[in-house]
């Protein structure tokens, strides 16, 4: 019996980790120096496995360090974001759009659904959570975060986290400063060590301190070092300040350009394929550049971390049929509807327009080319294949039985005029795709990106041009160009909205998309996200009031891209990042956004005011404790938002909450504040408290409720 296959231990018995060190170790001592060489790369070899890279990406777990006949059962790697990338899996709306629901148990349901699925299909880690700041709207992979708040991404990754690890392992993604599409291969991110201590690193720690098994390094460069070349990101912070015990992947194929550089400065595994460490290891260690120990250490984390997970989980769960089950369909469903955001209700006659009352409609019109189309996001490493998917127009037709549904591409103005004309209500779905935005997979066409990398072998090279010919799934759309809607879909809404009042406009996409132009002219806008394979289902639930709209955006919407981070350029060589972006900024600049951080209309209305904060007693916890009311006459989820400024600097996130509470229904909501937000870096001393007292206030509290209180060294 190998030593990562199932033992006599019962499903949920803990397996003590002082003894699992001690096999661990015990293991690692077995192993020569070439088993532990081969466990540091990726098993295919690199012009083969680029060839197969280029057909559907992830047909198959990416295998590294499988070593059966030593018991090194090794790592077998799926993507996971919205869903795991094998088979036919079940696809989750967006991670953007699971941030906009703030709910850290839902998202705990949503990882361990990926876990099983990745399981069940072979793999035993995936590539999830993303958690990589959106600090820019206009960043291509904005769908694959969050958010823009480190506190906020940080418990929305560590939900995340714990989900996946109650079956696999998880790997958090990409470390770090990895914020642009179109020059991630090489851009130079430049901060100063406040700005990374306080922005850009607190969330890779929270999801460290949830248990993550692994971490991948991002493309990019911070302050001139490639991430996977960093010692002082993977050695100094990641392993030792933050004691972090599992191991370290490359991001694919252009991750680094010395493998001896990456692998002393503590990168553990040189994903996908036996590449640059492959081709460093032997000379190096022979030399002495590389110690003996740091080739033990990364043998010993690999070797952990797979002990940890051999026996976790639960064995009847891992077959075939689960995936994409009815369960894990229902689940998407809520998650959809849970995320959406209505960002505009206004009257369309005397009430404002939605909810929609099903037994009033007759006739319903469905325009724009994104109505009849099931969006899932863009197609890059992140895609999932489900069986089925269920576009806005067939979930309105599925809800509504009653009533005549009829559809309008959108192409011609004049058709979609007279059909919302004739309609009770016009549904126009606008917004994005993934020839607007997504991840940007094509390798870059730069001498010093390819200059590492050994020519083809001439056998190679048919294979390699059949494959780019026929490839599918690979797209290059990047960052975006602009916030707007396309000019035609603007006239389409405007046209529709003067030809019937009741105008919805449903927009689709991963991040901002500005609305200044033609607001003012509907009366209800919805942000649907990329709402994955039950979107259809979930906005119709939605529009009907079958759900409560409670998603609250998790980033801030931009009024106008003058209002936003000056360093942005798609092709930057060299970006300079500062503390202030998003809500922040717009604080900082006293900028009004289009919609703030933690907008989101509800169909009840809430109050909140802010009682008292205390600390406890038995370990100095602050507390807010907030005392919210559901006045309307519907039942609604409410968020609580606390922030805390001090020292004249802009607020900050520090802790937030969700509740549902039935109408008329009051209760007082407890919300930690994470100190960790509230402290201050200095490099001469590290972290320190804040001098002077600290305000703490409910975001978005009309009553004004706000309570100075000193704040203690966070230690």
């Amino acid at each position: 019996m190998s030593a990562f296959d199932w033992g006599p231990m019962a499903d949920g018995e803990s397996d003590p980790h002082d003894a699992r060190e001690e096999r661990a170790r015990a293991l690692c001592a077995t192993l020569s120096e070439a088993d532990k060489r081969a466990m540091v790369s990726g098993d295919l070899p690199f012009w083969p496995g680029l060839t197969e890279m280029m057909g559907r990406y992830n047909a198959r777990a990416w295998p590294a360090g499988e070593l059966r006949a030593q018991g090194v059962a090794g790592v077998h790697f799926t993507d996971g974001p919205r869903g795991v990338a094998l088979g036919q899996s079940t696809c989750f709306p967006v991670a953007m759009a699971r941030g906009a629901t703030w709910d850290r148990s839902l998202e705990r349901r949503v990882g361990e659904v990926i876990g099983v699925e990745a399981r069940a299909q072979g793999a035993n880690l995936v590539g999830s959570a993303c958690i990589n700041l959106l600090n820019h709207p206009a960043w291509g992979r904005a769908q694959e975060t969050f958010g823009e708040d480190t506190h906020h991404v940080g418990e929305m990754g560590a939900a995340h986290v714990e989900g996946v690890q109650r079956h696999v392992m998880a790997c958090v993604k990409h470390f770090a400063c990895n914020n642009i599409e179109n020059s991630r291969f090489y851009v130079d991110a430049v901060a100063d060590e406040r700005t990374l201590r306080e922005v850009y690193l607190p969330h890779f720690h929270r999801c460290v301190r949830a248990g993550a098994a692994s971490v991948m390094t991002a493309y990019n460069k911070v302050n001139g070092e490639h991430c996977a070349e960093s010692r002082a990101l993977l050695t100094e912070v990641l392993k030792g300040e933050w004691g972090f015990d599992g191991f370290v992947i490359s991001d694919w194929v252009f991750g680094l350009r010395s493998g001896a550089k990456a692998f002393a400065a503590g990168l553990d595994i040189d994903m996908p394929f036996r590449n640059l460490v492959h081709k460093a290891l032997p000379k190096a260690l022979a030399q002495g550049r590389i110690a003996q120990s740091r080739l033990d250490d990364a043998a010993l984390r690999i070797v952990r971390q797979q002990l940890r997970f051999a026996r976790v989980g639960e064995r009847q769960r891992y077959v075939r049929d689960v995936v994409g089950s009815d369960e894990h369909r229902a689940l998407a469903r809520e998650v959809a509807a849970r995320s959406m955001v209505l960002l505009k209700n206004e009257p369309a006659k005397i009430e404002p327009l939605l909810p929609l009352d099903a037994s009033r409609l007759r006739r319903v019109a469905v325009i724009g080319a994104l109505g009849d189309e099931a969006n899932l996001g863009d197609r890059g490493s992140s895609q999932v294949f489900p069986r089925s998917t269920v576009s806005p127009l067939e979930g309105l037709r599925t809800a509504l039985r009653g009533a005549r549904v009829s559809y309008a591409d959108g192409s011609n103005t004049r058709a979609a005029v007279d059909l919302a004309r004739d309609a009770d209500v016009a549904v126009v779905v606008v917004g994005l795709d993934y020839t607007h935005e997504g991840e940007h997979v094509d390798p870059p066409l730069r001498w010093d990106v390819w200059k590492v990398f050994e020519p083809p072998p001439l056998r190679e090279i048919p294979r390699i041009m059949r494959a780019q010919r026929q490839r599918r799934t690979l797209y290059t759309a990047g960052d975006r160009a602009s916030l707007g809607l396309a000019a035609r879909d603007e006239a389409l809404v405007r046209a529709v909205a003067r030809a019937n009042a009741a105008t919805i406009v449903v927009l689709i996409g991963g991040s901002a998309i500005s609305t200044r132009g033609w607001r003012d002219e509907v009366p209800a806008i919805l942000m649907a996200w990329y709402p994955g394979m039950e979107g259809g289902h979930a906005l119709a639930d939605v529009l009907l009031g079958r759900e409560e709209p409670s998603g609250r955006l998790p980033f801030a919407w931009p009024d106008d891209a003058a209002k936003l981070p000056s360093w942005w350029s798609p092709s930057s060589e060299r970006v300079e990042y500062d503390a202030l972006h998003g809500e922040r900024l717009n604080h900082a600049r006293r900028w009004n956004a289009a919609f703030a951080l933690g907008h989101g209309l509800s169909y009840t209305r809430f109050s909140r005011t802010l009682v008292e904060c205390v600390r406890r007693p038995s370990d100095g916890v602050i507390e807010a404790r907030v005392r919210i009311t559901n006045e309307g006459a519907r039942r609604g989820r409410d968020l609580v938002m606390v922030r805390a400024a001090c020292e004249d600097e802009p607020s900050r996130l520090v802790g937030f909450e969700r509740r549902e509470l039935a109408p008329g229904e009051s209760a007082i909501v407890t919300v930690e504040l994470d100190a960790r937000s509230m402290a201050r870096w200095e490099t001469s001393r590290g972290w320190r408290s804040p001098r002077g007292p600290v305000t703490v206030r409910v975001a978005g509290d009309s009553n004004g409720g706000e309570l100075p209180i000193e704040w203690t060294d966070p230690g």
